[in-house]
């Protein structure tokens, strides 16, 4: 159940696993490096809902263009 604010959804760390597959050690890593924005209110932690999906969306794959080939 994804939390909801007068600003935004927030997420647990347990919902974003869930949701995206990564983690709670990389979720923390990418909270200390500030590429995820979290909130602790209480003893819970929040994490931004759409910082997550923008850094999941900065991971994208793009096929590599085969050179001499049509």
């Amino acid at each position: 159940m994804t939390a909801r604010h007068a600003h935004g959804r927030f997420l647990t760390y347990a919902e974003a696993q869930a949701l995206y597959g990564v983690g709670r050690s990389k979720l923390q890593r990418l909270v200390v490096r500030g590429e995820i924005v979290a909130y602790r209110p209480g003893k819970a932690t929040l994490l931004d809902a759409g910082s997550v999906e923008t850094w999941v969306e900065s991971t994208k794959i793009t096929p590599a263009r085969r050179i001499g080939r049509p």
